[in-house]
């Protein structure tokens, strides 16, 4: 319920702007026990402007596991850029979620 106020009508924010990033992680059949790896990127046409890196383990039997942060969006030019989660399973390789957005000034 905190969240449905504070949720974003569009996909457009301001250079400096704090964003929250939700997301459901569901941990394959074959995925091992242990860590798993997780990055949170921003790219834009030209590479990888910035990118958040972490491993944790996720509770052990969990089908669903709901995870957020709030970033606060570093100095962009205007123009088109795409959000990226990457998390890596333990012997089940990567699973990826992509979402663009635009810096508009």
């Amino acid at each position: 319920a905190e969240a449905i106020p504070r949720a974003r009508g569009s996909s457009h924010a301001a250079p400096g702007e704090r964003l929250g990033v939700f997301w459901e992680a569901y941990p394959p059949e074959d995925a091992a026990e242990g860590p798993v790896a997780i990055a949170l990127a921003i790219r834009d046409q030209y590479g990888e402007p910035g990118a958040l890196r972490w491993s944790e383990t996720f509770p052990a039997g969990e089908r669903v596991v709901p995870r957020a942060v709030a970033l606060r969006i570093p100095v962009l030019r205007p123009g088109d850029y795409v959000l990226q989660v990457e998390i890596v399973w333990p012997r089940a390789g990567a699973r990826r979620a992509r979402r663009a957005f635009t810096i508009a000034p």
